[in-house]
């Protein structure tokens, strides 16, 4: 009885130590996808570390611009290219200050700032930065949407003029999507634009182009035209008005279409044209 009582022990002894050890080994495989709370603070500590120089390069790719300018071999193309730039820049900016129905002066302001935060942040060679036509008409659209000139008129911003109220709007809406764009750029979403298809972006062209043009007929033609969000109306309000046309604007907006037009052919003739090469004896 002894005996057995010893060898019953023993086995419940063996089988307490076996359901242990297989505790332990499911605890441990549970586990084991899990770091431990040292190895979590050391790959904090990894991904979280100061700054060093090729970080510095990599945010602000100017570091290295500097550090590699060629001055004999680039100086002098910079300088032609920047005032080639700052020619066209001024009555550029200008036009889409007043395509925004901002004062000119704003106009300079969104295209002179953009250059000089992008010439220290920025990596592309290629990129066009500042404003831009289709976004001009976005912001007057945006403004135009508030009526502030009747509003002022109801007495609902004592003291306040419509260029004032136009402005203000215009800083607030450029920093709105000034974060978001911030935001968009943290999280990559630029890929998204792979999704566009070509004939998405060629309608988006064309009915960019349409708009503007359709929105510079009363500078053209001379004579005010009503904001609408239909083109079509602002067409047929322009062809009804066509006897209001003042020939001062008319005459100088047709010279300017046909010179452009011209130029553009010009060119292309030019270029398509090749050399002749005269074999001498």
């Amino acid at each position: 009885a002894a005996v057995e009582d010893g060898a019953t022990a023993g086995g419940e002894a063996r089988a307490h130590t076996g359901s242990t050890a297989t505790a332990e080994t499911a605890r441990s495989a549970r586990m084991e996808g899990f770091p431990s709370r040292r190895g979590d603070a050391r790959g904090l500590r990894e991904r979280i570390r100061a700054p060093n120089a090729e970080d510095l390069r990599r945010w602000v790719p100017v570091v290295d611009t500097v550090a590699g300018y060629k001055v004999k071999d680039w100086l002098m193309g910079d300088i032609i290219a920047g005032i080639t730039v700052g020619v066209m820049l001024v009555p550029q900016g200008m036009a889409y200050a007043l395509l925004a129905t901002l004062p000119p002066e704003y106009g300079l302001y969104a295209s002179v700032t953009p250059l000089f935060i992008y010439a220290i942040f920025g990596s592309s060679q290629h990129l066009a930065v500042g404003p831009v036509a289709i976004v001009s008409l976005l912001v007057a659209d945006s403004i135009g949407a508030h009526d502030f000139p009747a509003r002022i008129a109801a007495g609902e911003f004592p003291g306040e003029t419509a260029a004032d109220l136009a402005v203000q709007f215009a800083a607030l809406l450029m920093c709105i999507v000034g974060v978001l764009s911030a935001l968009l750029g943290l999280a990559r979403a630029g890929m998204l634009s792979s999704f566009l298809s070509h004939s998405v972006l060629v309608g988006f062209t064309a009915g960019a182009a349409c708009v503007i043009a359709l929105s510079q007929l009363k500078h053209l033609l001379g004579f005010r035209i009503p904001k609408s969000h239909f083109p079509i109306e602002t067409l047929f309000y322009a062809l009804a008005h066509l006897p209001e046309t003042k020939p001062a604007p008319a005459i100088m907006g047709v010279l300017a279409i046909v010179y452009l037009v011209a130029a553009r052919y010009i060119k292309r003739r030019w270029a398509s044209t090749k050399p002749i090469v005269i074999a001498e004896d």
